[in-house]
């Protein structure tokens, strides 16, 4: 009968190690799920920095190639702004006068 006990005790006793085993092994798996979200979350988060650093960079760029363009546009039409209707009603009758000219019927 002693032998029975001391078996059914290193099943019980197997059995909580197994247990435990499985417990730990559970825990260990978690703790590396929650690390590796972490780490995850990081390097996202880092790489989502850098996209919005050279989107930054990219539109400042952007501007600074586009502002000699804008400032000549804006001059161009400065000027245009300044013609007088004088000026205006000459060069149209200029066109005109050539326009008939080259049509033949002056």
């Amino acid at each position: 009968m002693d032998a029975i006990k001391l078996v059914k005790k290193a099943e019980q006793e197997a059995e909580q190690l197994i247990m435990s085993a499985k417990a730990e092994a559970n825990e260990q798996i978690e703790a590396a799920r929650k690390k590796a979200e972490e780490e995850f979350r990081a390097i996202y988060d880092k790489a989502v920095n850098e996209a919005n650093e050279l989107k930054t960079e990219a539109e400042k760029e952007g501007e600074e190639l586009a502002m000699p363009l804008l400032n000549s546009g804006k001059d161009i039409s400065e000027k245009l702004d300044n013609i007088s209707d004088t000026a205006l009603e000459k060069a149209a009758s200029i066109i005109v006068e050539r326009i008939v000219k080259s049509d033949g019927n002056s």
